[in-house]
């Protein structure tokens, strides 16, 4: 029985490690609009509010990792003879996370 040479590609990292920030950042994030939901269920949104500051600079910081996920998706799809499962799921992952908390962020801006 031949093997594939499909079975003989190793995992790209640079997709591998796109993958994994889209996760870490995706749960960060989500703690962080936890976190944004309960101040404002509080009364503490303002633009003098440290904490709120706090969670503004936190989602902006995930939102530029998220950018340096895509880049190394791209960079994994682009590696000749390497698996490119973990890429594209990183690419795909890291983009609807950007789309998601930019919507969120417009429509923010459009209540307030």
């Amino acid at each position: 029985m031949e093997n594939s040479t499909n079975d003989l590609l190793k995992h790209s990292g640079f997709g591998i490690s796109s993958f994994v920030i889209s996760l870490v950042i995706g749960v960060g994030e989500i703690f962080v609009i936890g976190i944004a939901a309960f101040l404002g269920a509080q009364g503490q949104m303002s633009e003098e509010n440290t904490a709120m500051m706090v969670v503004g600079l936190a989602i902006m910081a995930g939102l530029m990792i998220n950018l340096a996920g895509v880049g190394l998706a791209i960079a994994g799809i682009c590696q000749k003879n390497k698996k490119k499962m973990f890429s594209i799921l990183g690419l795909i992952f890291n983009g609807v996370l950007i789309l998601g908390i930019v919507g969120l962020i417009i429509i923010g801006m459009m209540v307030s």
